[in-house]
């Protein structure tokens, strides 16, 4: 378990001026590690995080949660371990730029470097997969009047953690979907959220740290002008590992 709480600031170019900073809480929850079994069973690897956002249009600003289905062991040695996965993916995204949402599934190679009691040890993962159902906002009301559009596609995952003594110091992250609407304005989406995380500890298992934030998205509409919005996001906070 691990809760971070501190404040953030969106730029947003597209929006009218208005102050966009304000707290922030976040809250994950990891069971089991996938290195650990040669033979990996549904729901072994879990997570679950959730971010309550203040000062902005929601205060639910976003929910994920990912469950292993299948995998196993491709290679290990004294220092790697490298691991083929079935995941499913379940996500909510709102902030002031875009709403979105969809569920996926998608194949994952894990990678874990360093042998077992380094002081470092890095893991990398790398995936694809489908959108089997997802939904975000549009700038165009359709004929309905609705203003968000569904659809099917493909998305993909990229990822890296450092571990000092097993706390995390620094991670990357990249999500992206390619949003194919089946019910709704006539076009695709693509949308991309990168994060970078810095974390120092400080005393047992709590932390400051900093983290950037971009949220990147484009509207391909068939009748209308494209449109595309970037919102970079500032954050500070503290943080406290338990478990």
């Amino acid at each position: 378990i691990r809760l971070e709480g501190g404040l953030r600031r969106q730029d947003l170019e597209q929006i009218a001026k208005e102050d966009t900073s304000g707290a922030f809480v976040t809250f994950d929850f990891l069971y089991g590690d996938p290195f650990s079994d040669d033979e990996i069973r549904p729901f072994d690897d879990f997570s679950l995080s959730l971010q309550l956002n203040f000062n902005d249009v929601s205060t639910l600003g976003r929910f994920q949660i990912q469950g292993v289905l299948f995998g196993a062991s491709v290679h290990e040695s004294e220092r790697t371990h490298h691991i083929l996965g079935g995941y499913q993916y379940f996500e909510y995204i709102d902030n002031r730029g875009f709403e979105f949402g969809g569920q996926s599934i998608g194949g994952t190679w894990l990678s874990r470097y360093g042998a077992e009691g380094s002081v470092f040890v890095a893991e990398t993962n790398l995936g694809l997969g489908l959108l089997l159902l997802g939904g975000t906002s549009s700038e165009v009301a359709n004929f309905s009047g609705r203003d968000y559009d569904y659809g099917s596609g493909l998305t993909y995952r990229a990822g890296a953690n450092l571990y000092r003594r097993g706390r995390i110091v620094a991670e990357f992250r990249s999500e992206g979907s390619w949003l194919y609407t089946l019910n709704g304005l006539s076009g695709h989406y693509f949308i991309n959220i990168t994060n970078l995380q810095a974390t120092l500890p400080v005393w047992k298992r709590l932390g400051v740290g900093a983290e950037w934030r971009g949220y990147y998205r484009k509207a391909y509409y068939d009748d209308f002008d494209d449109v595309s919005r970037w919102i970079p996001e500032v954050r500070g906070f503290i943080s406290l590992g338990a478990g």
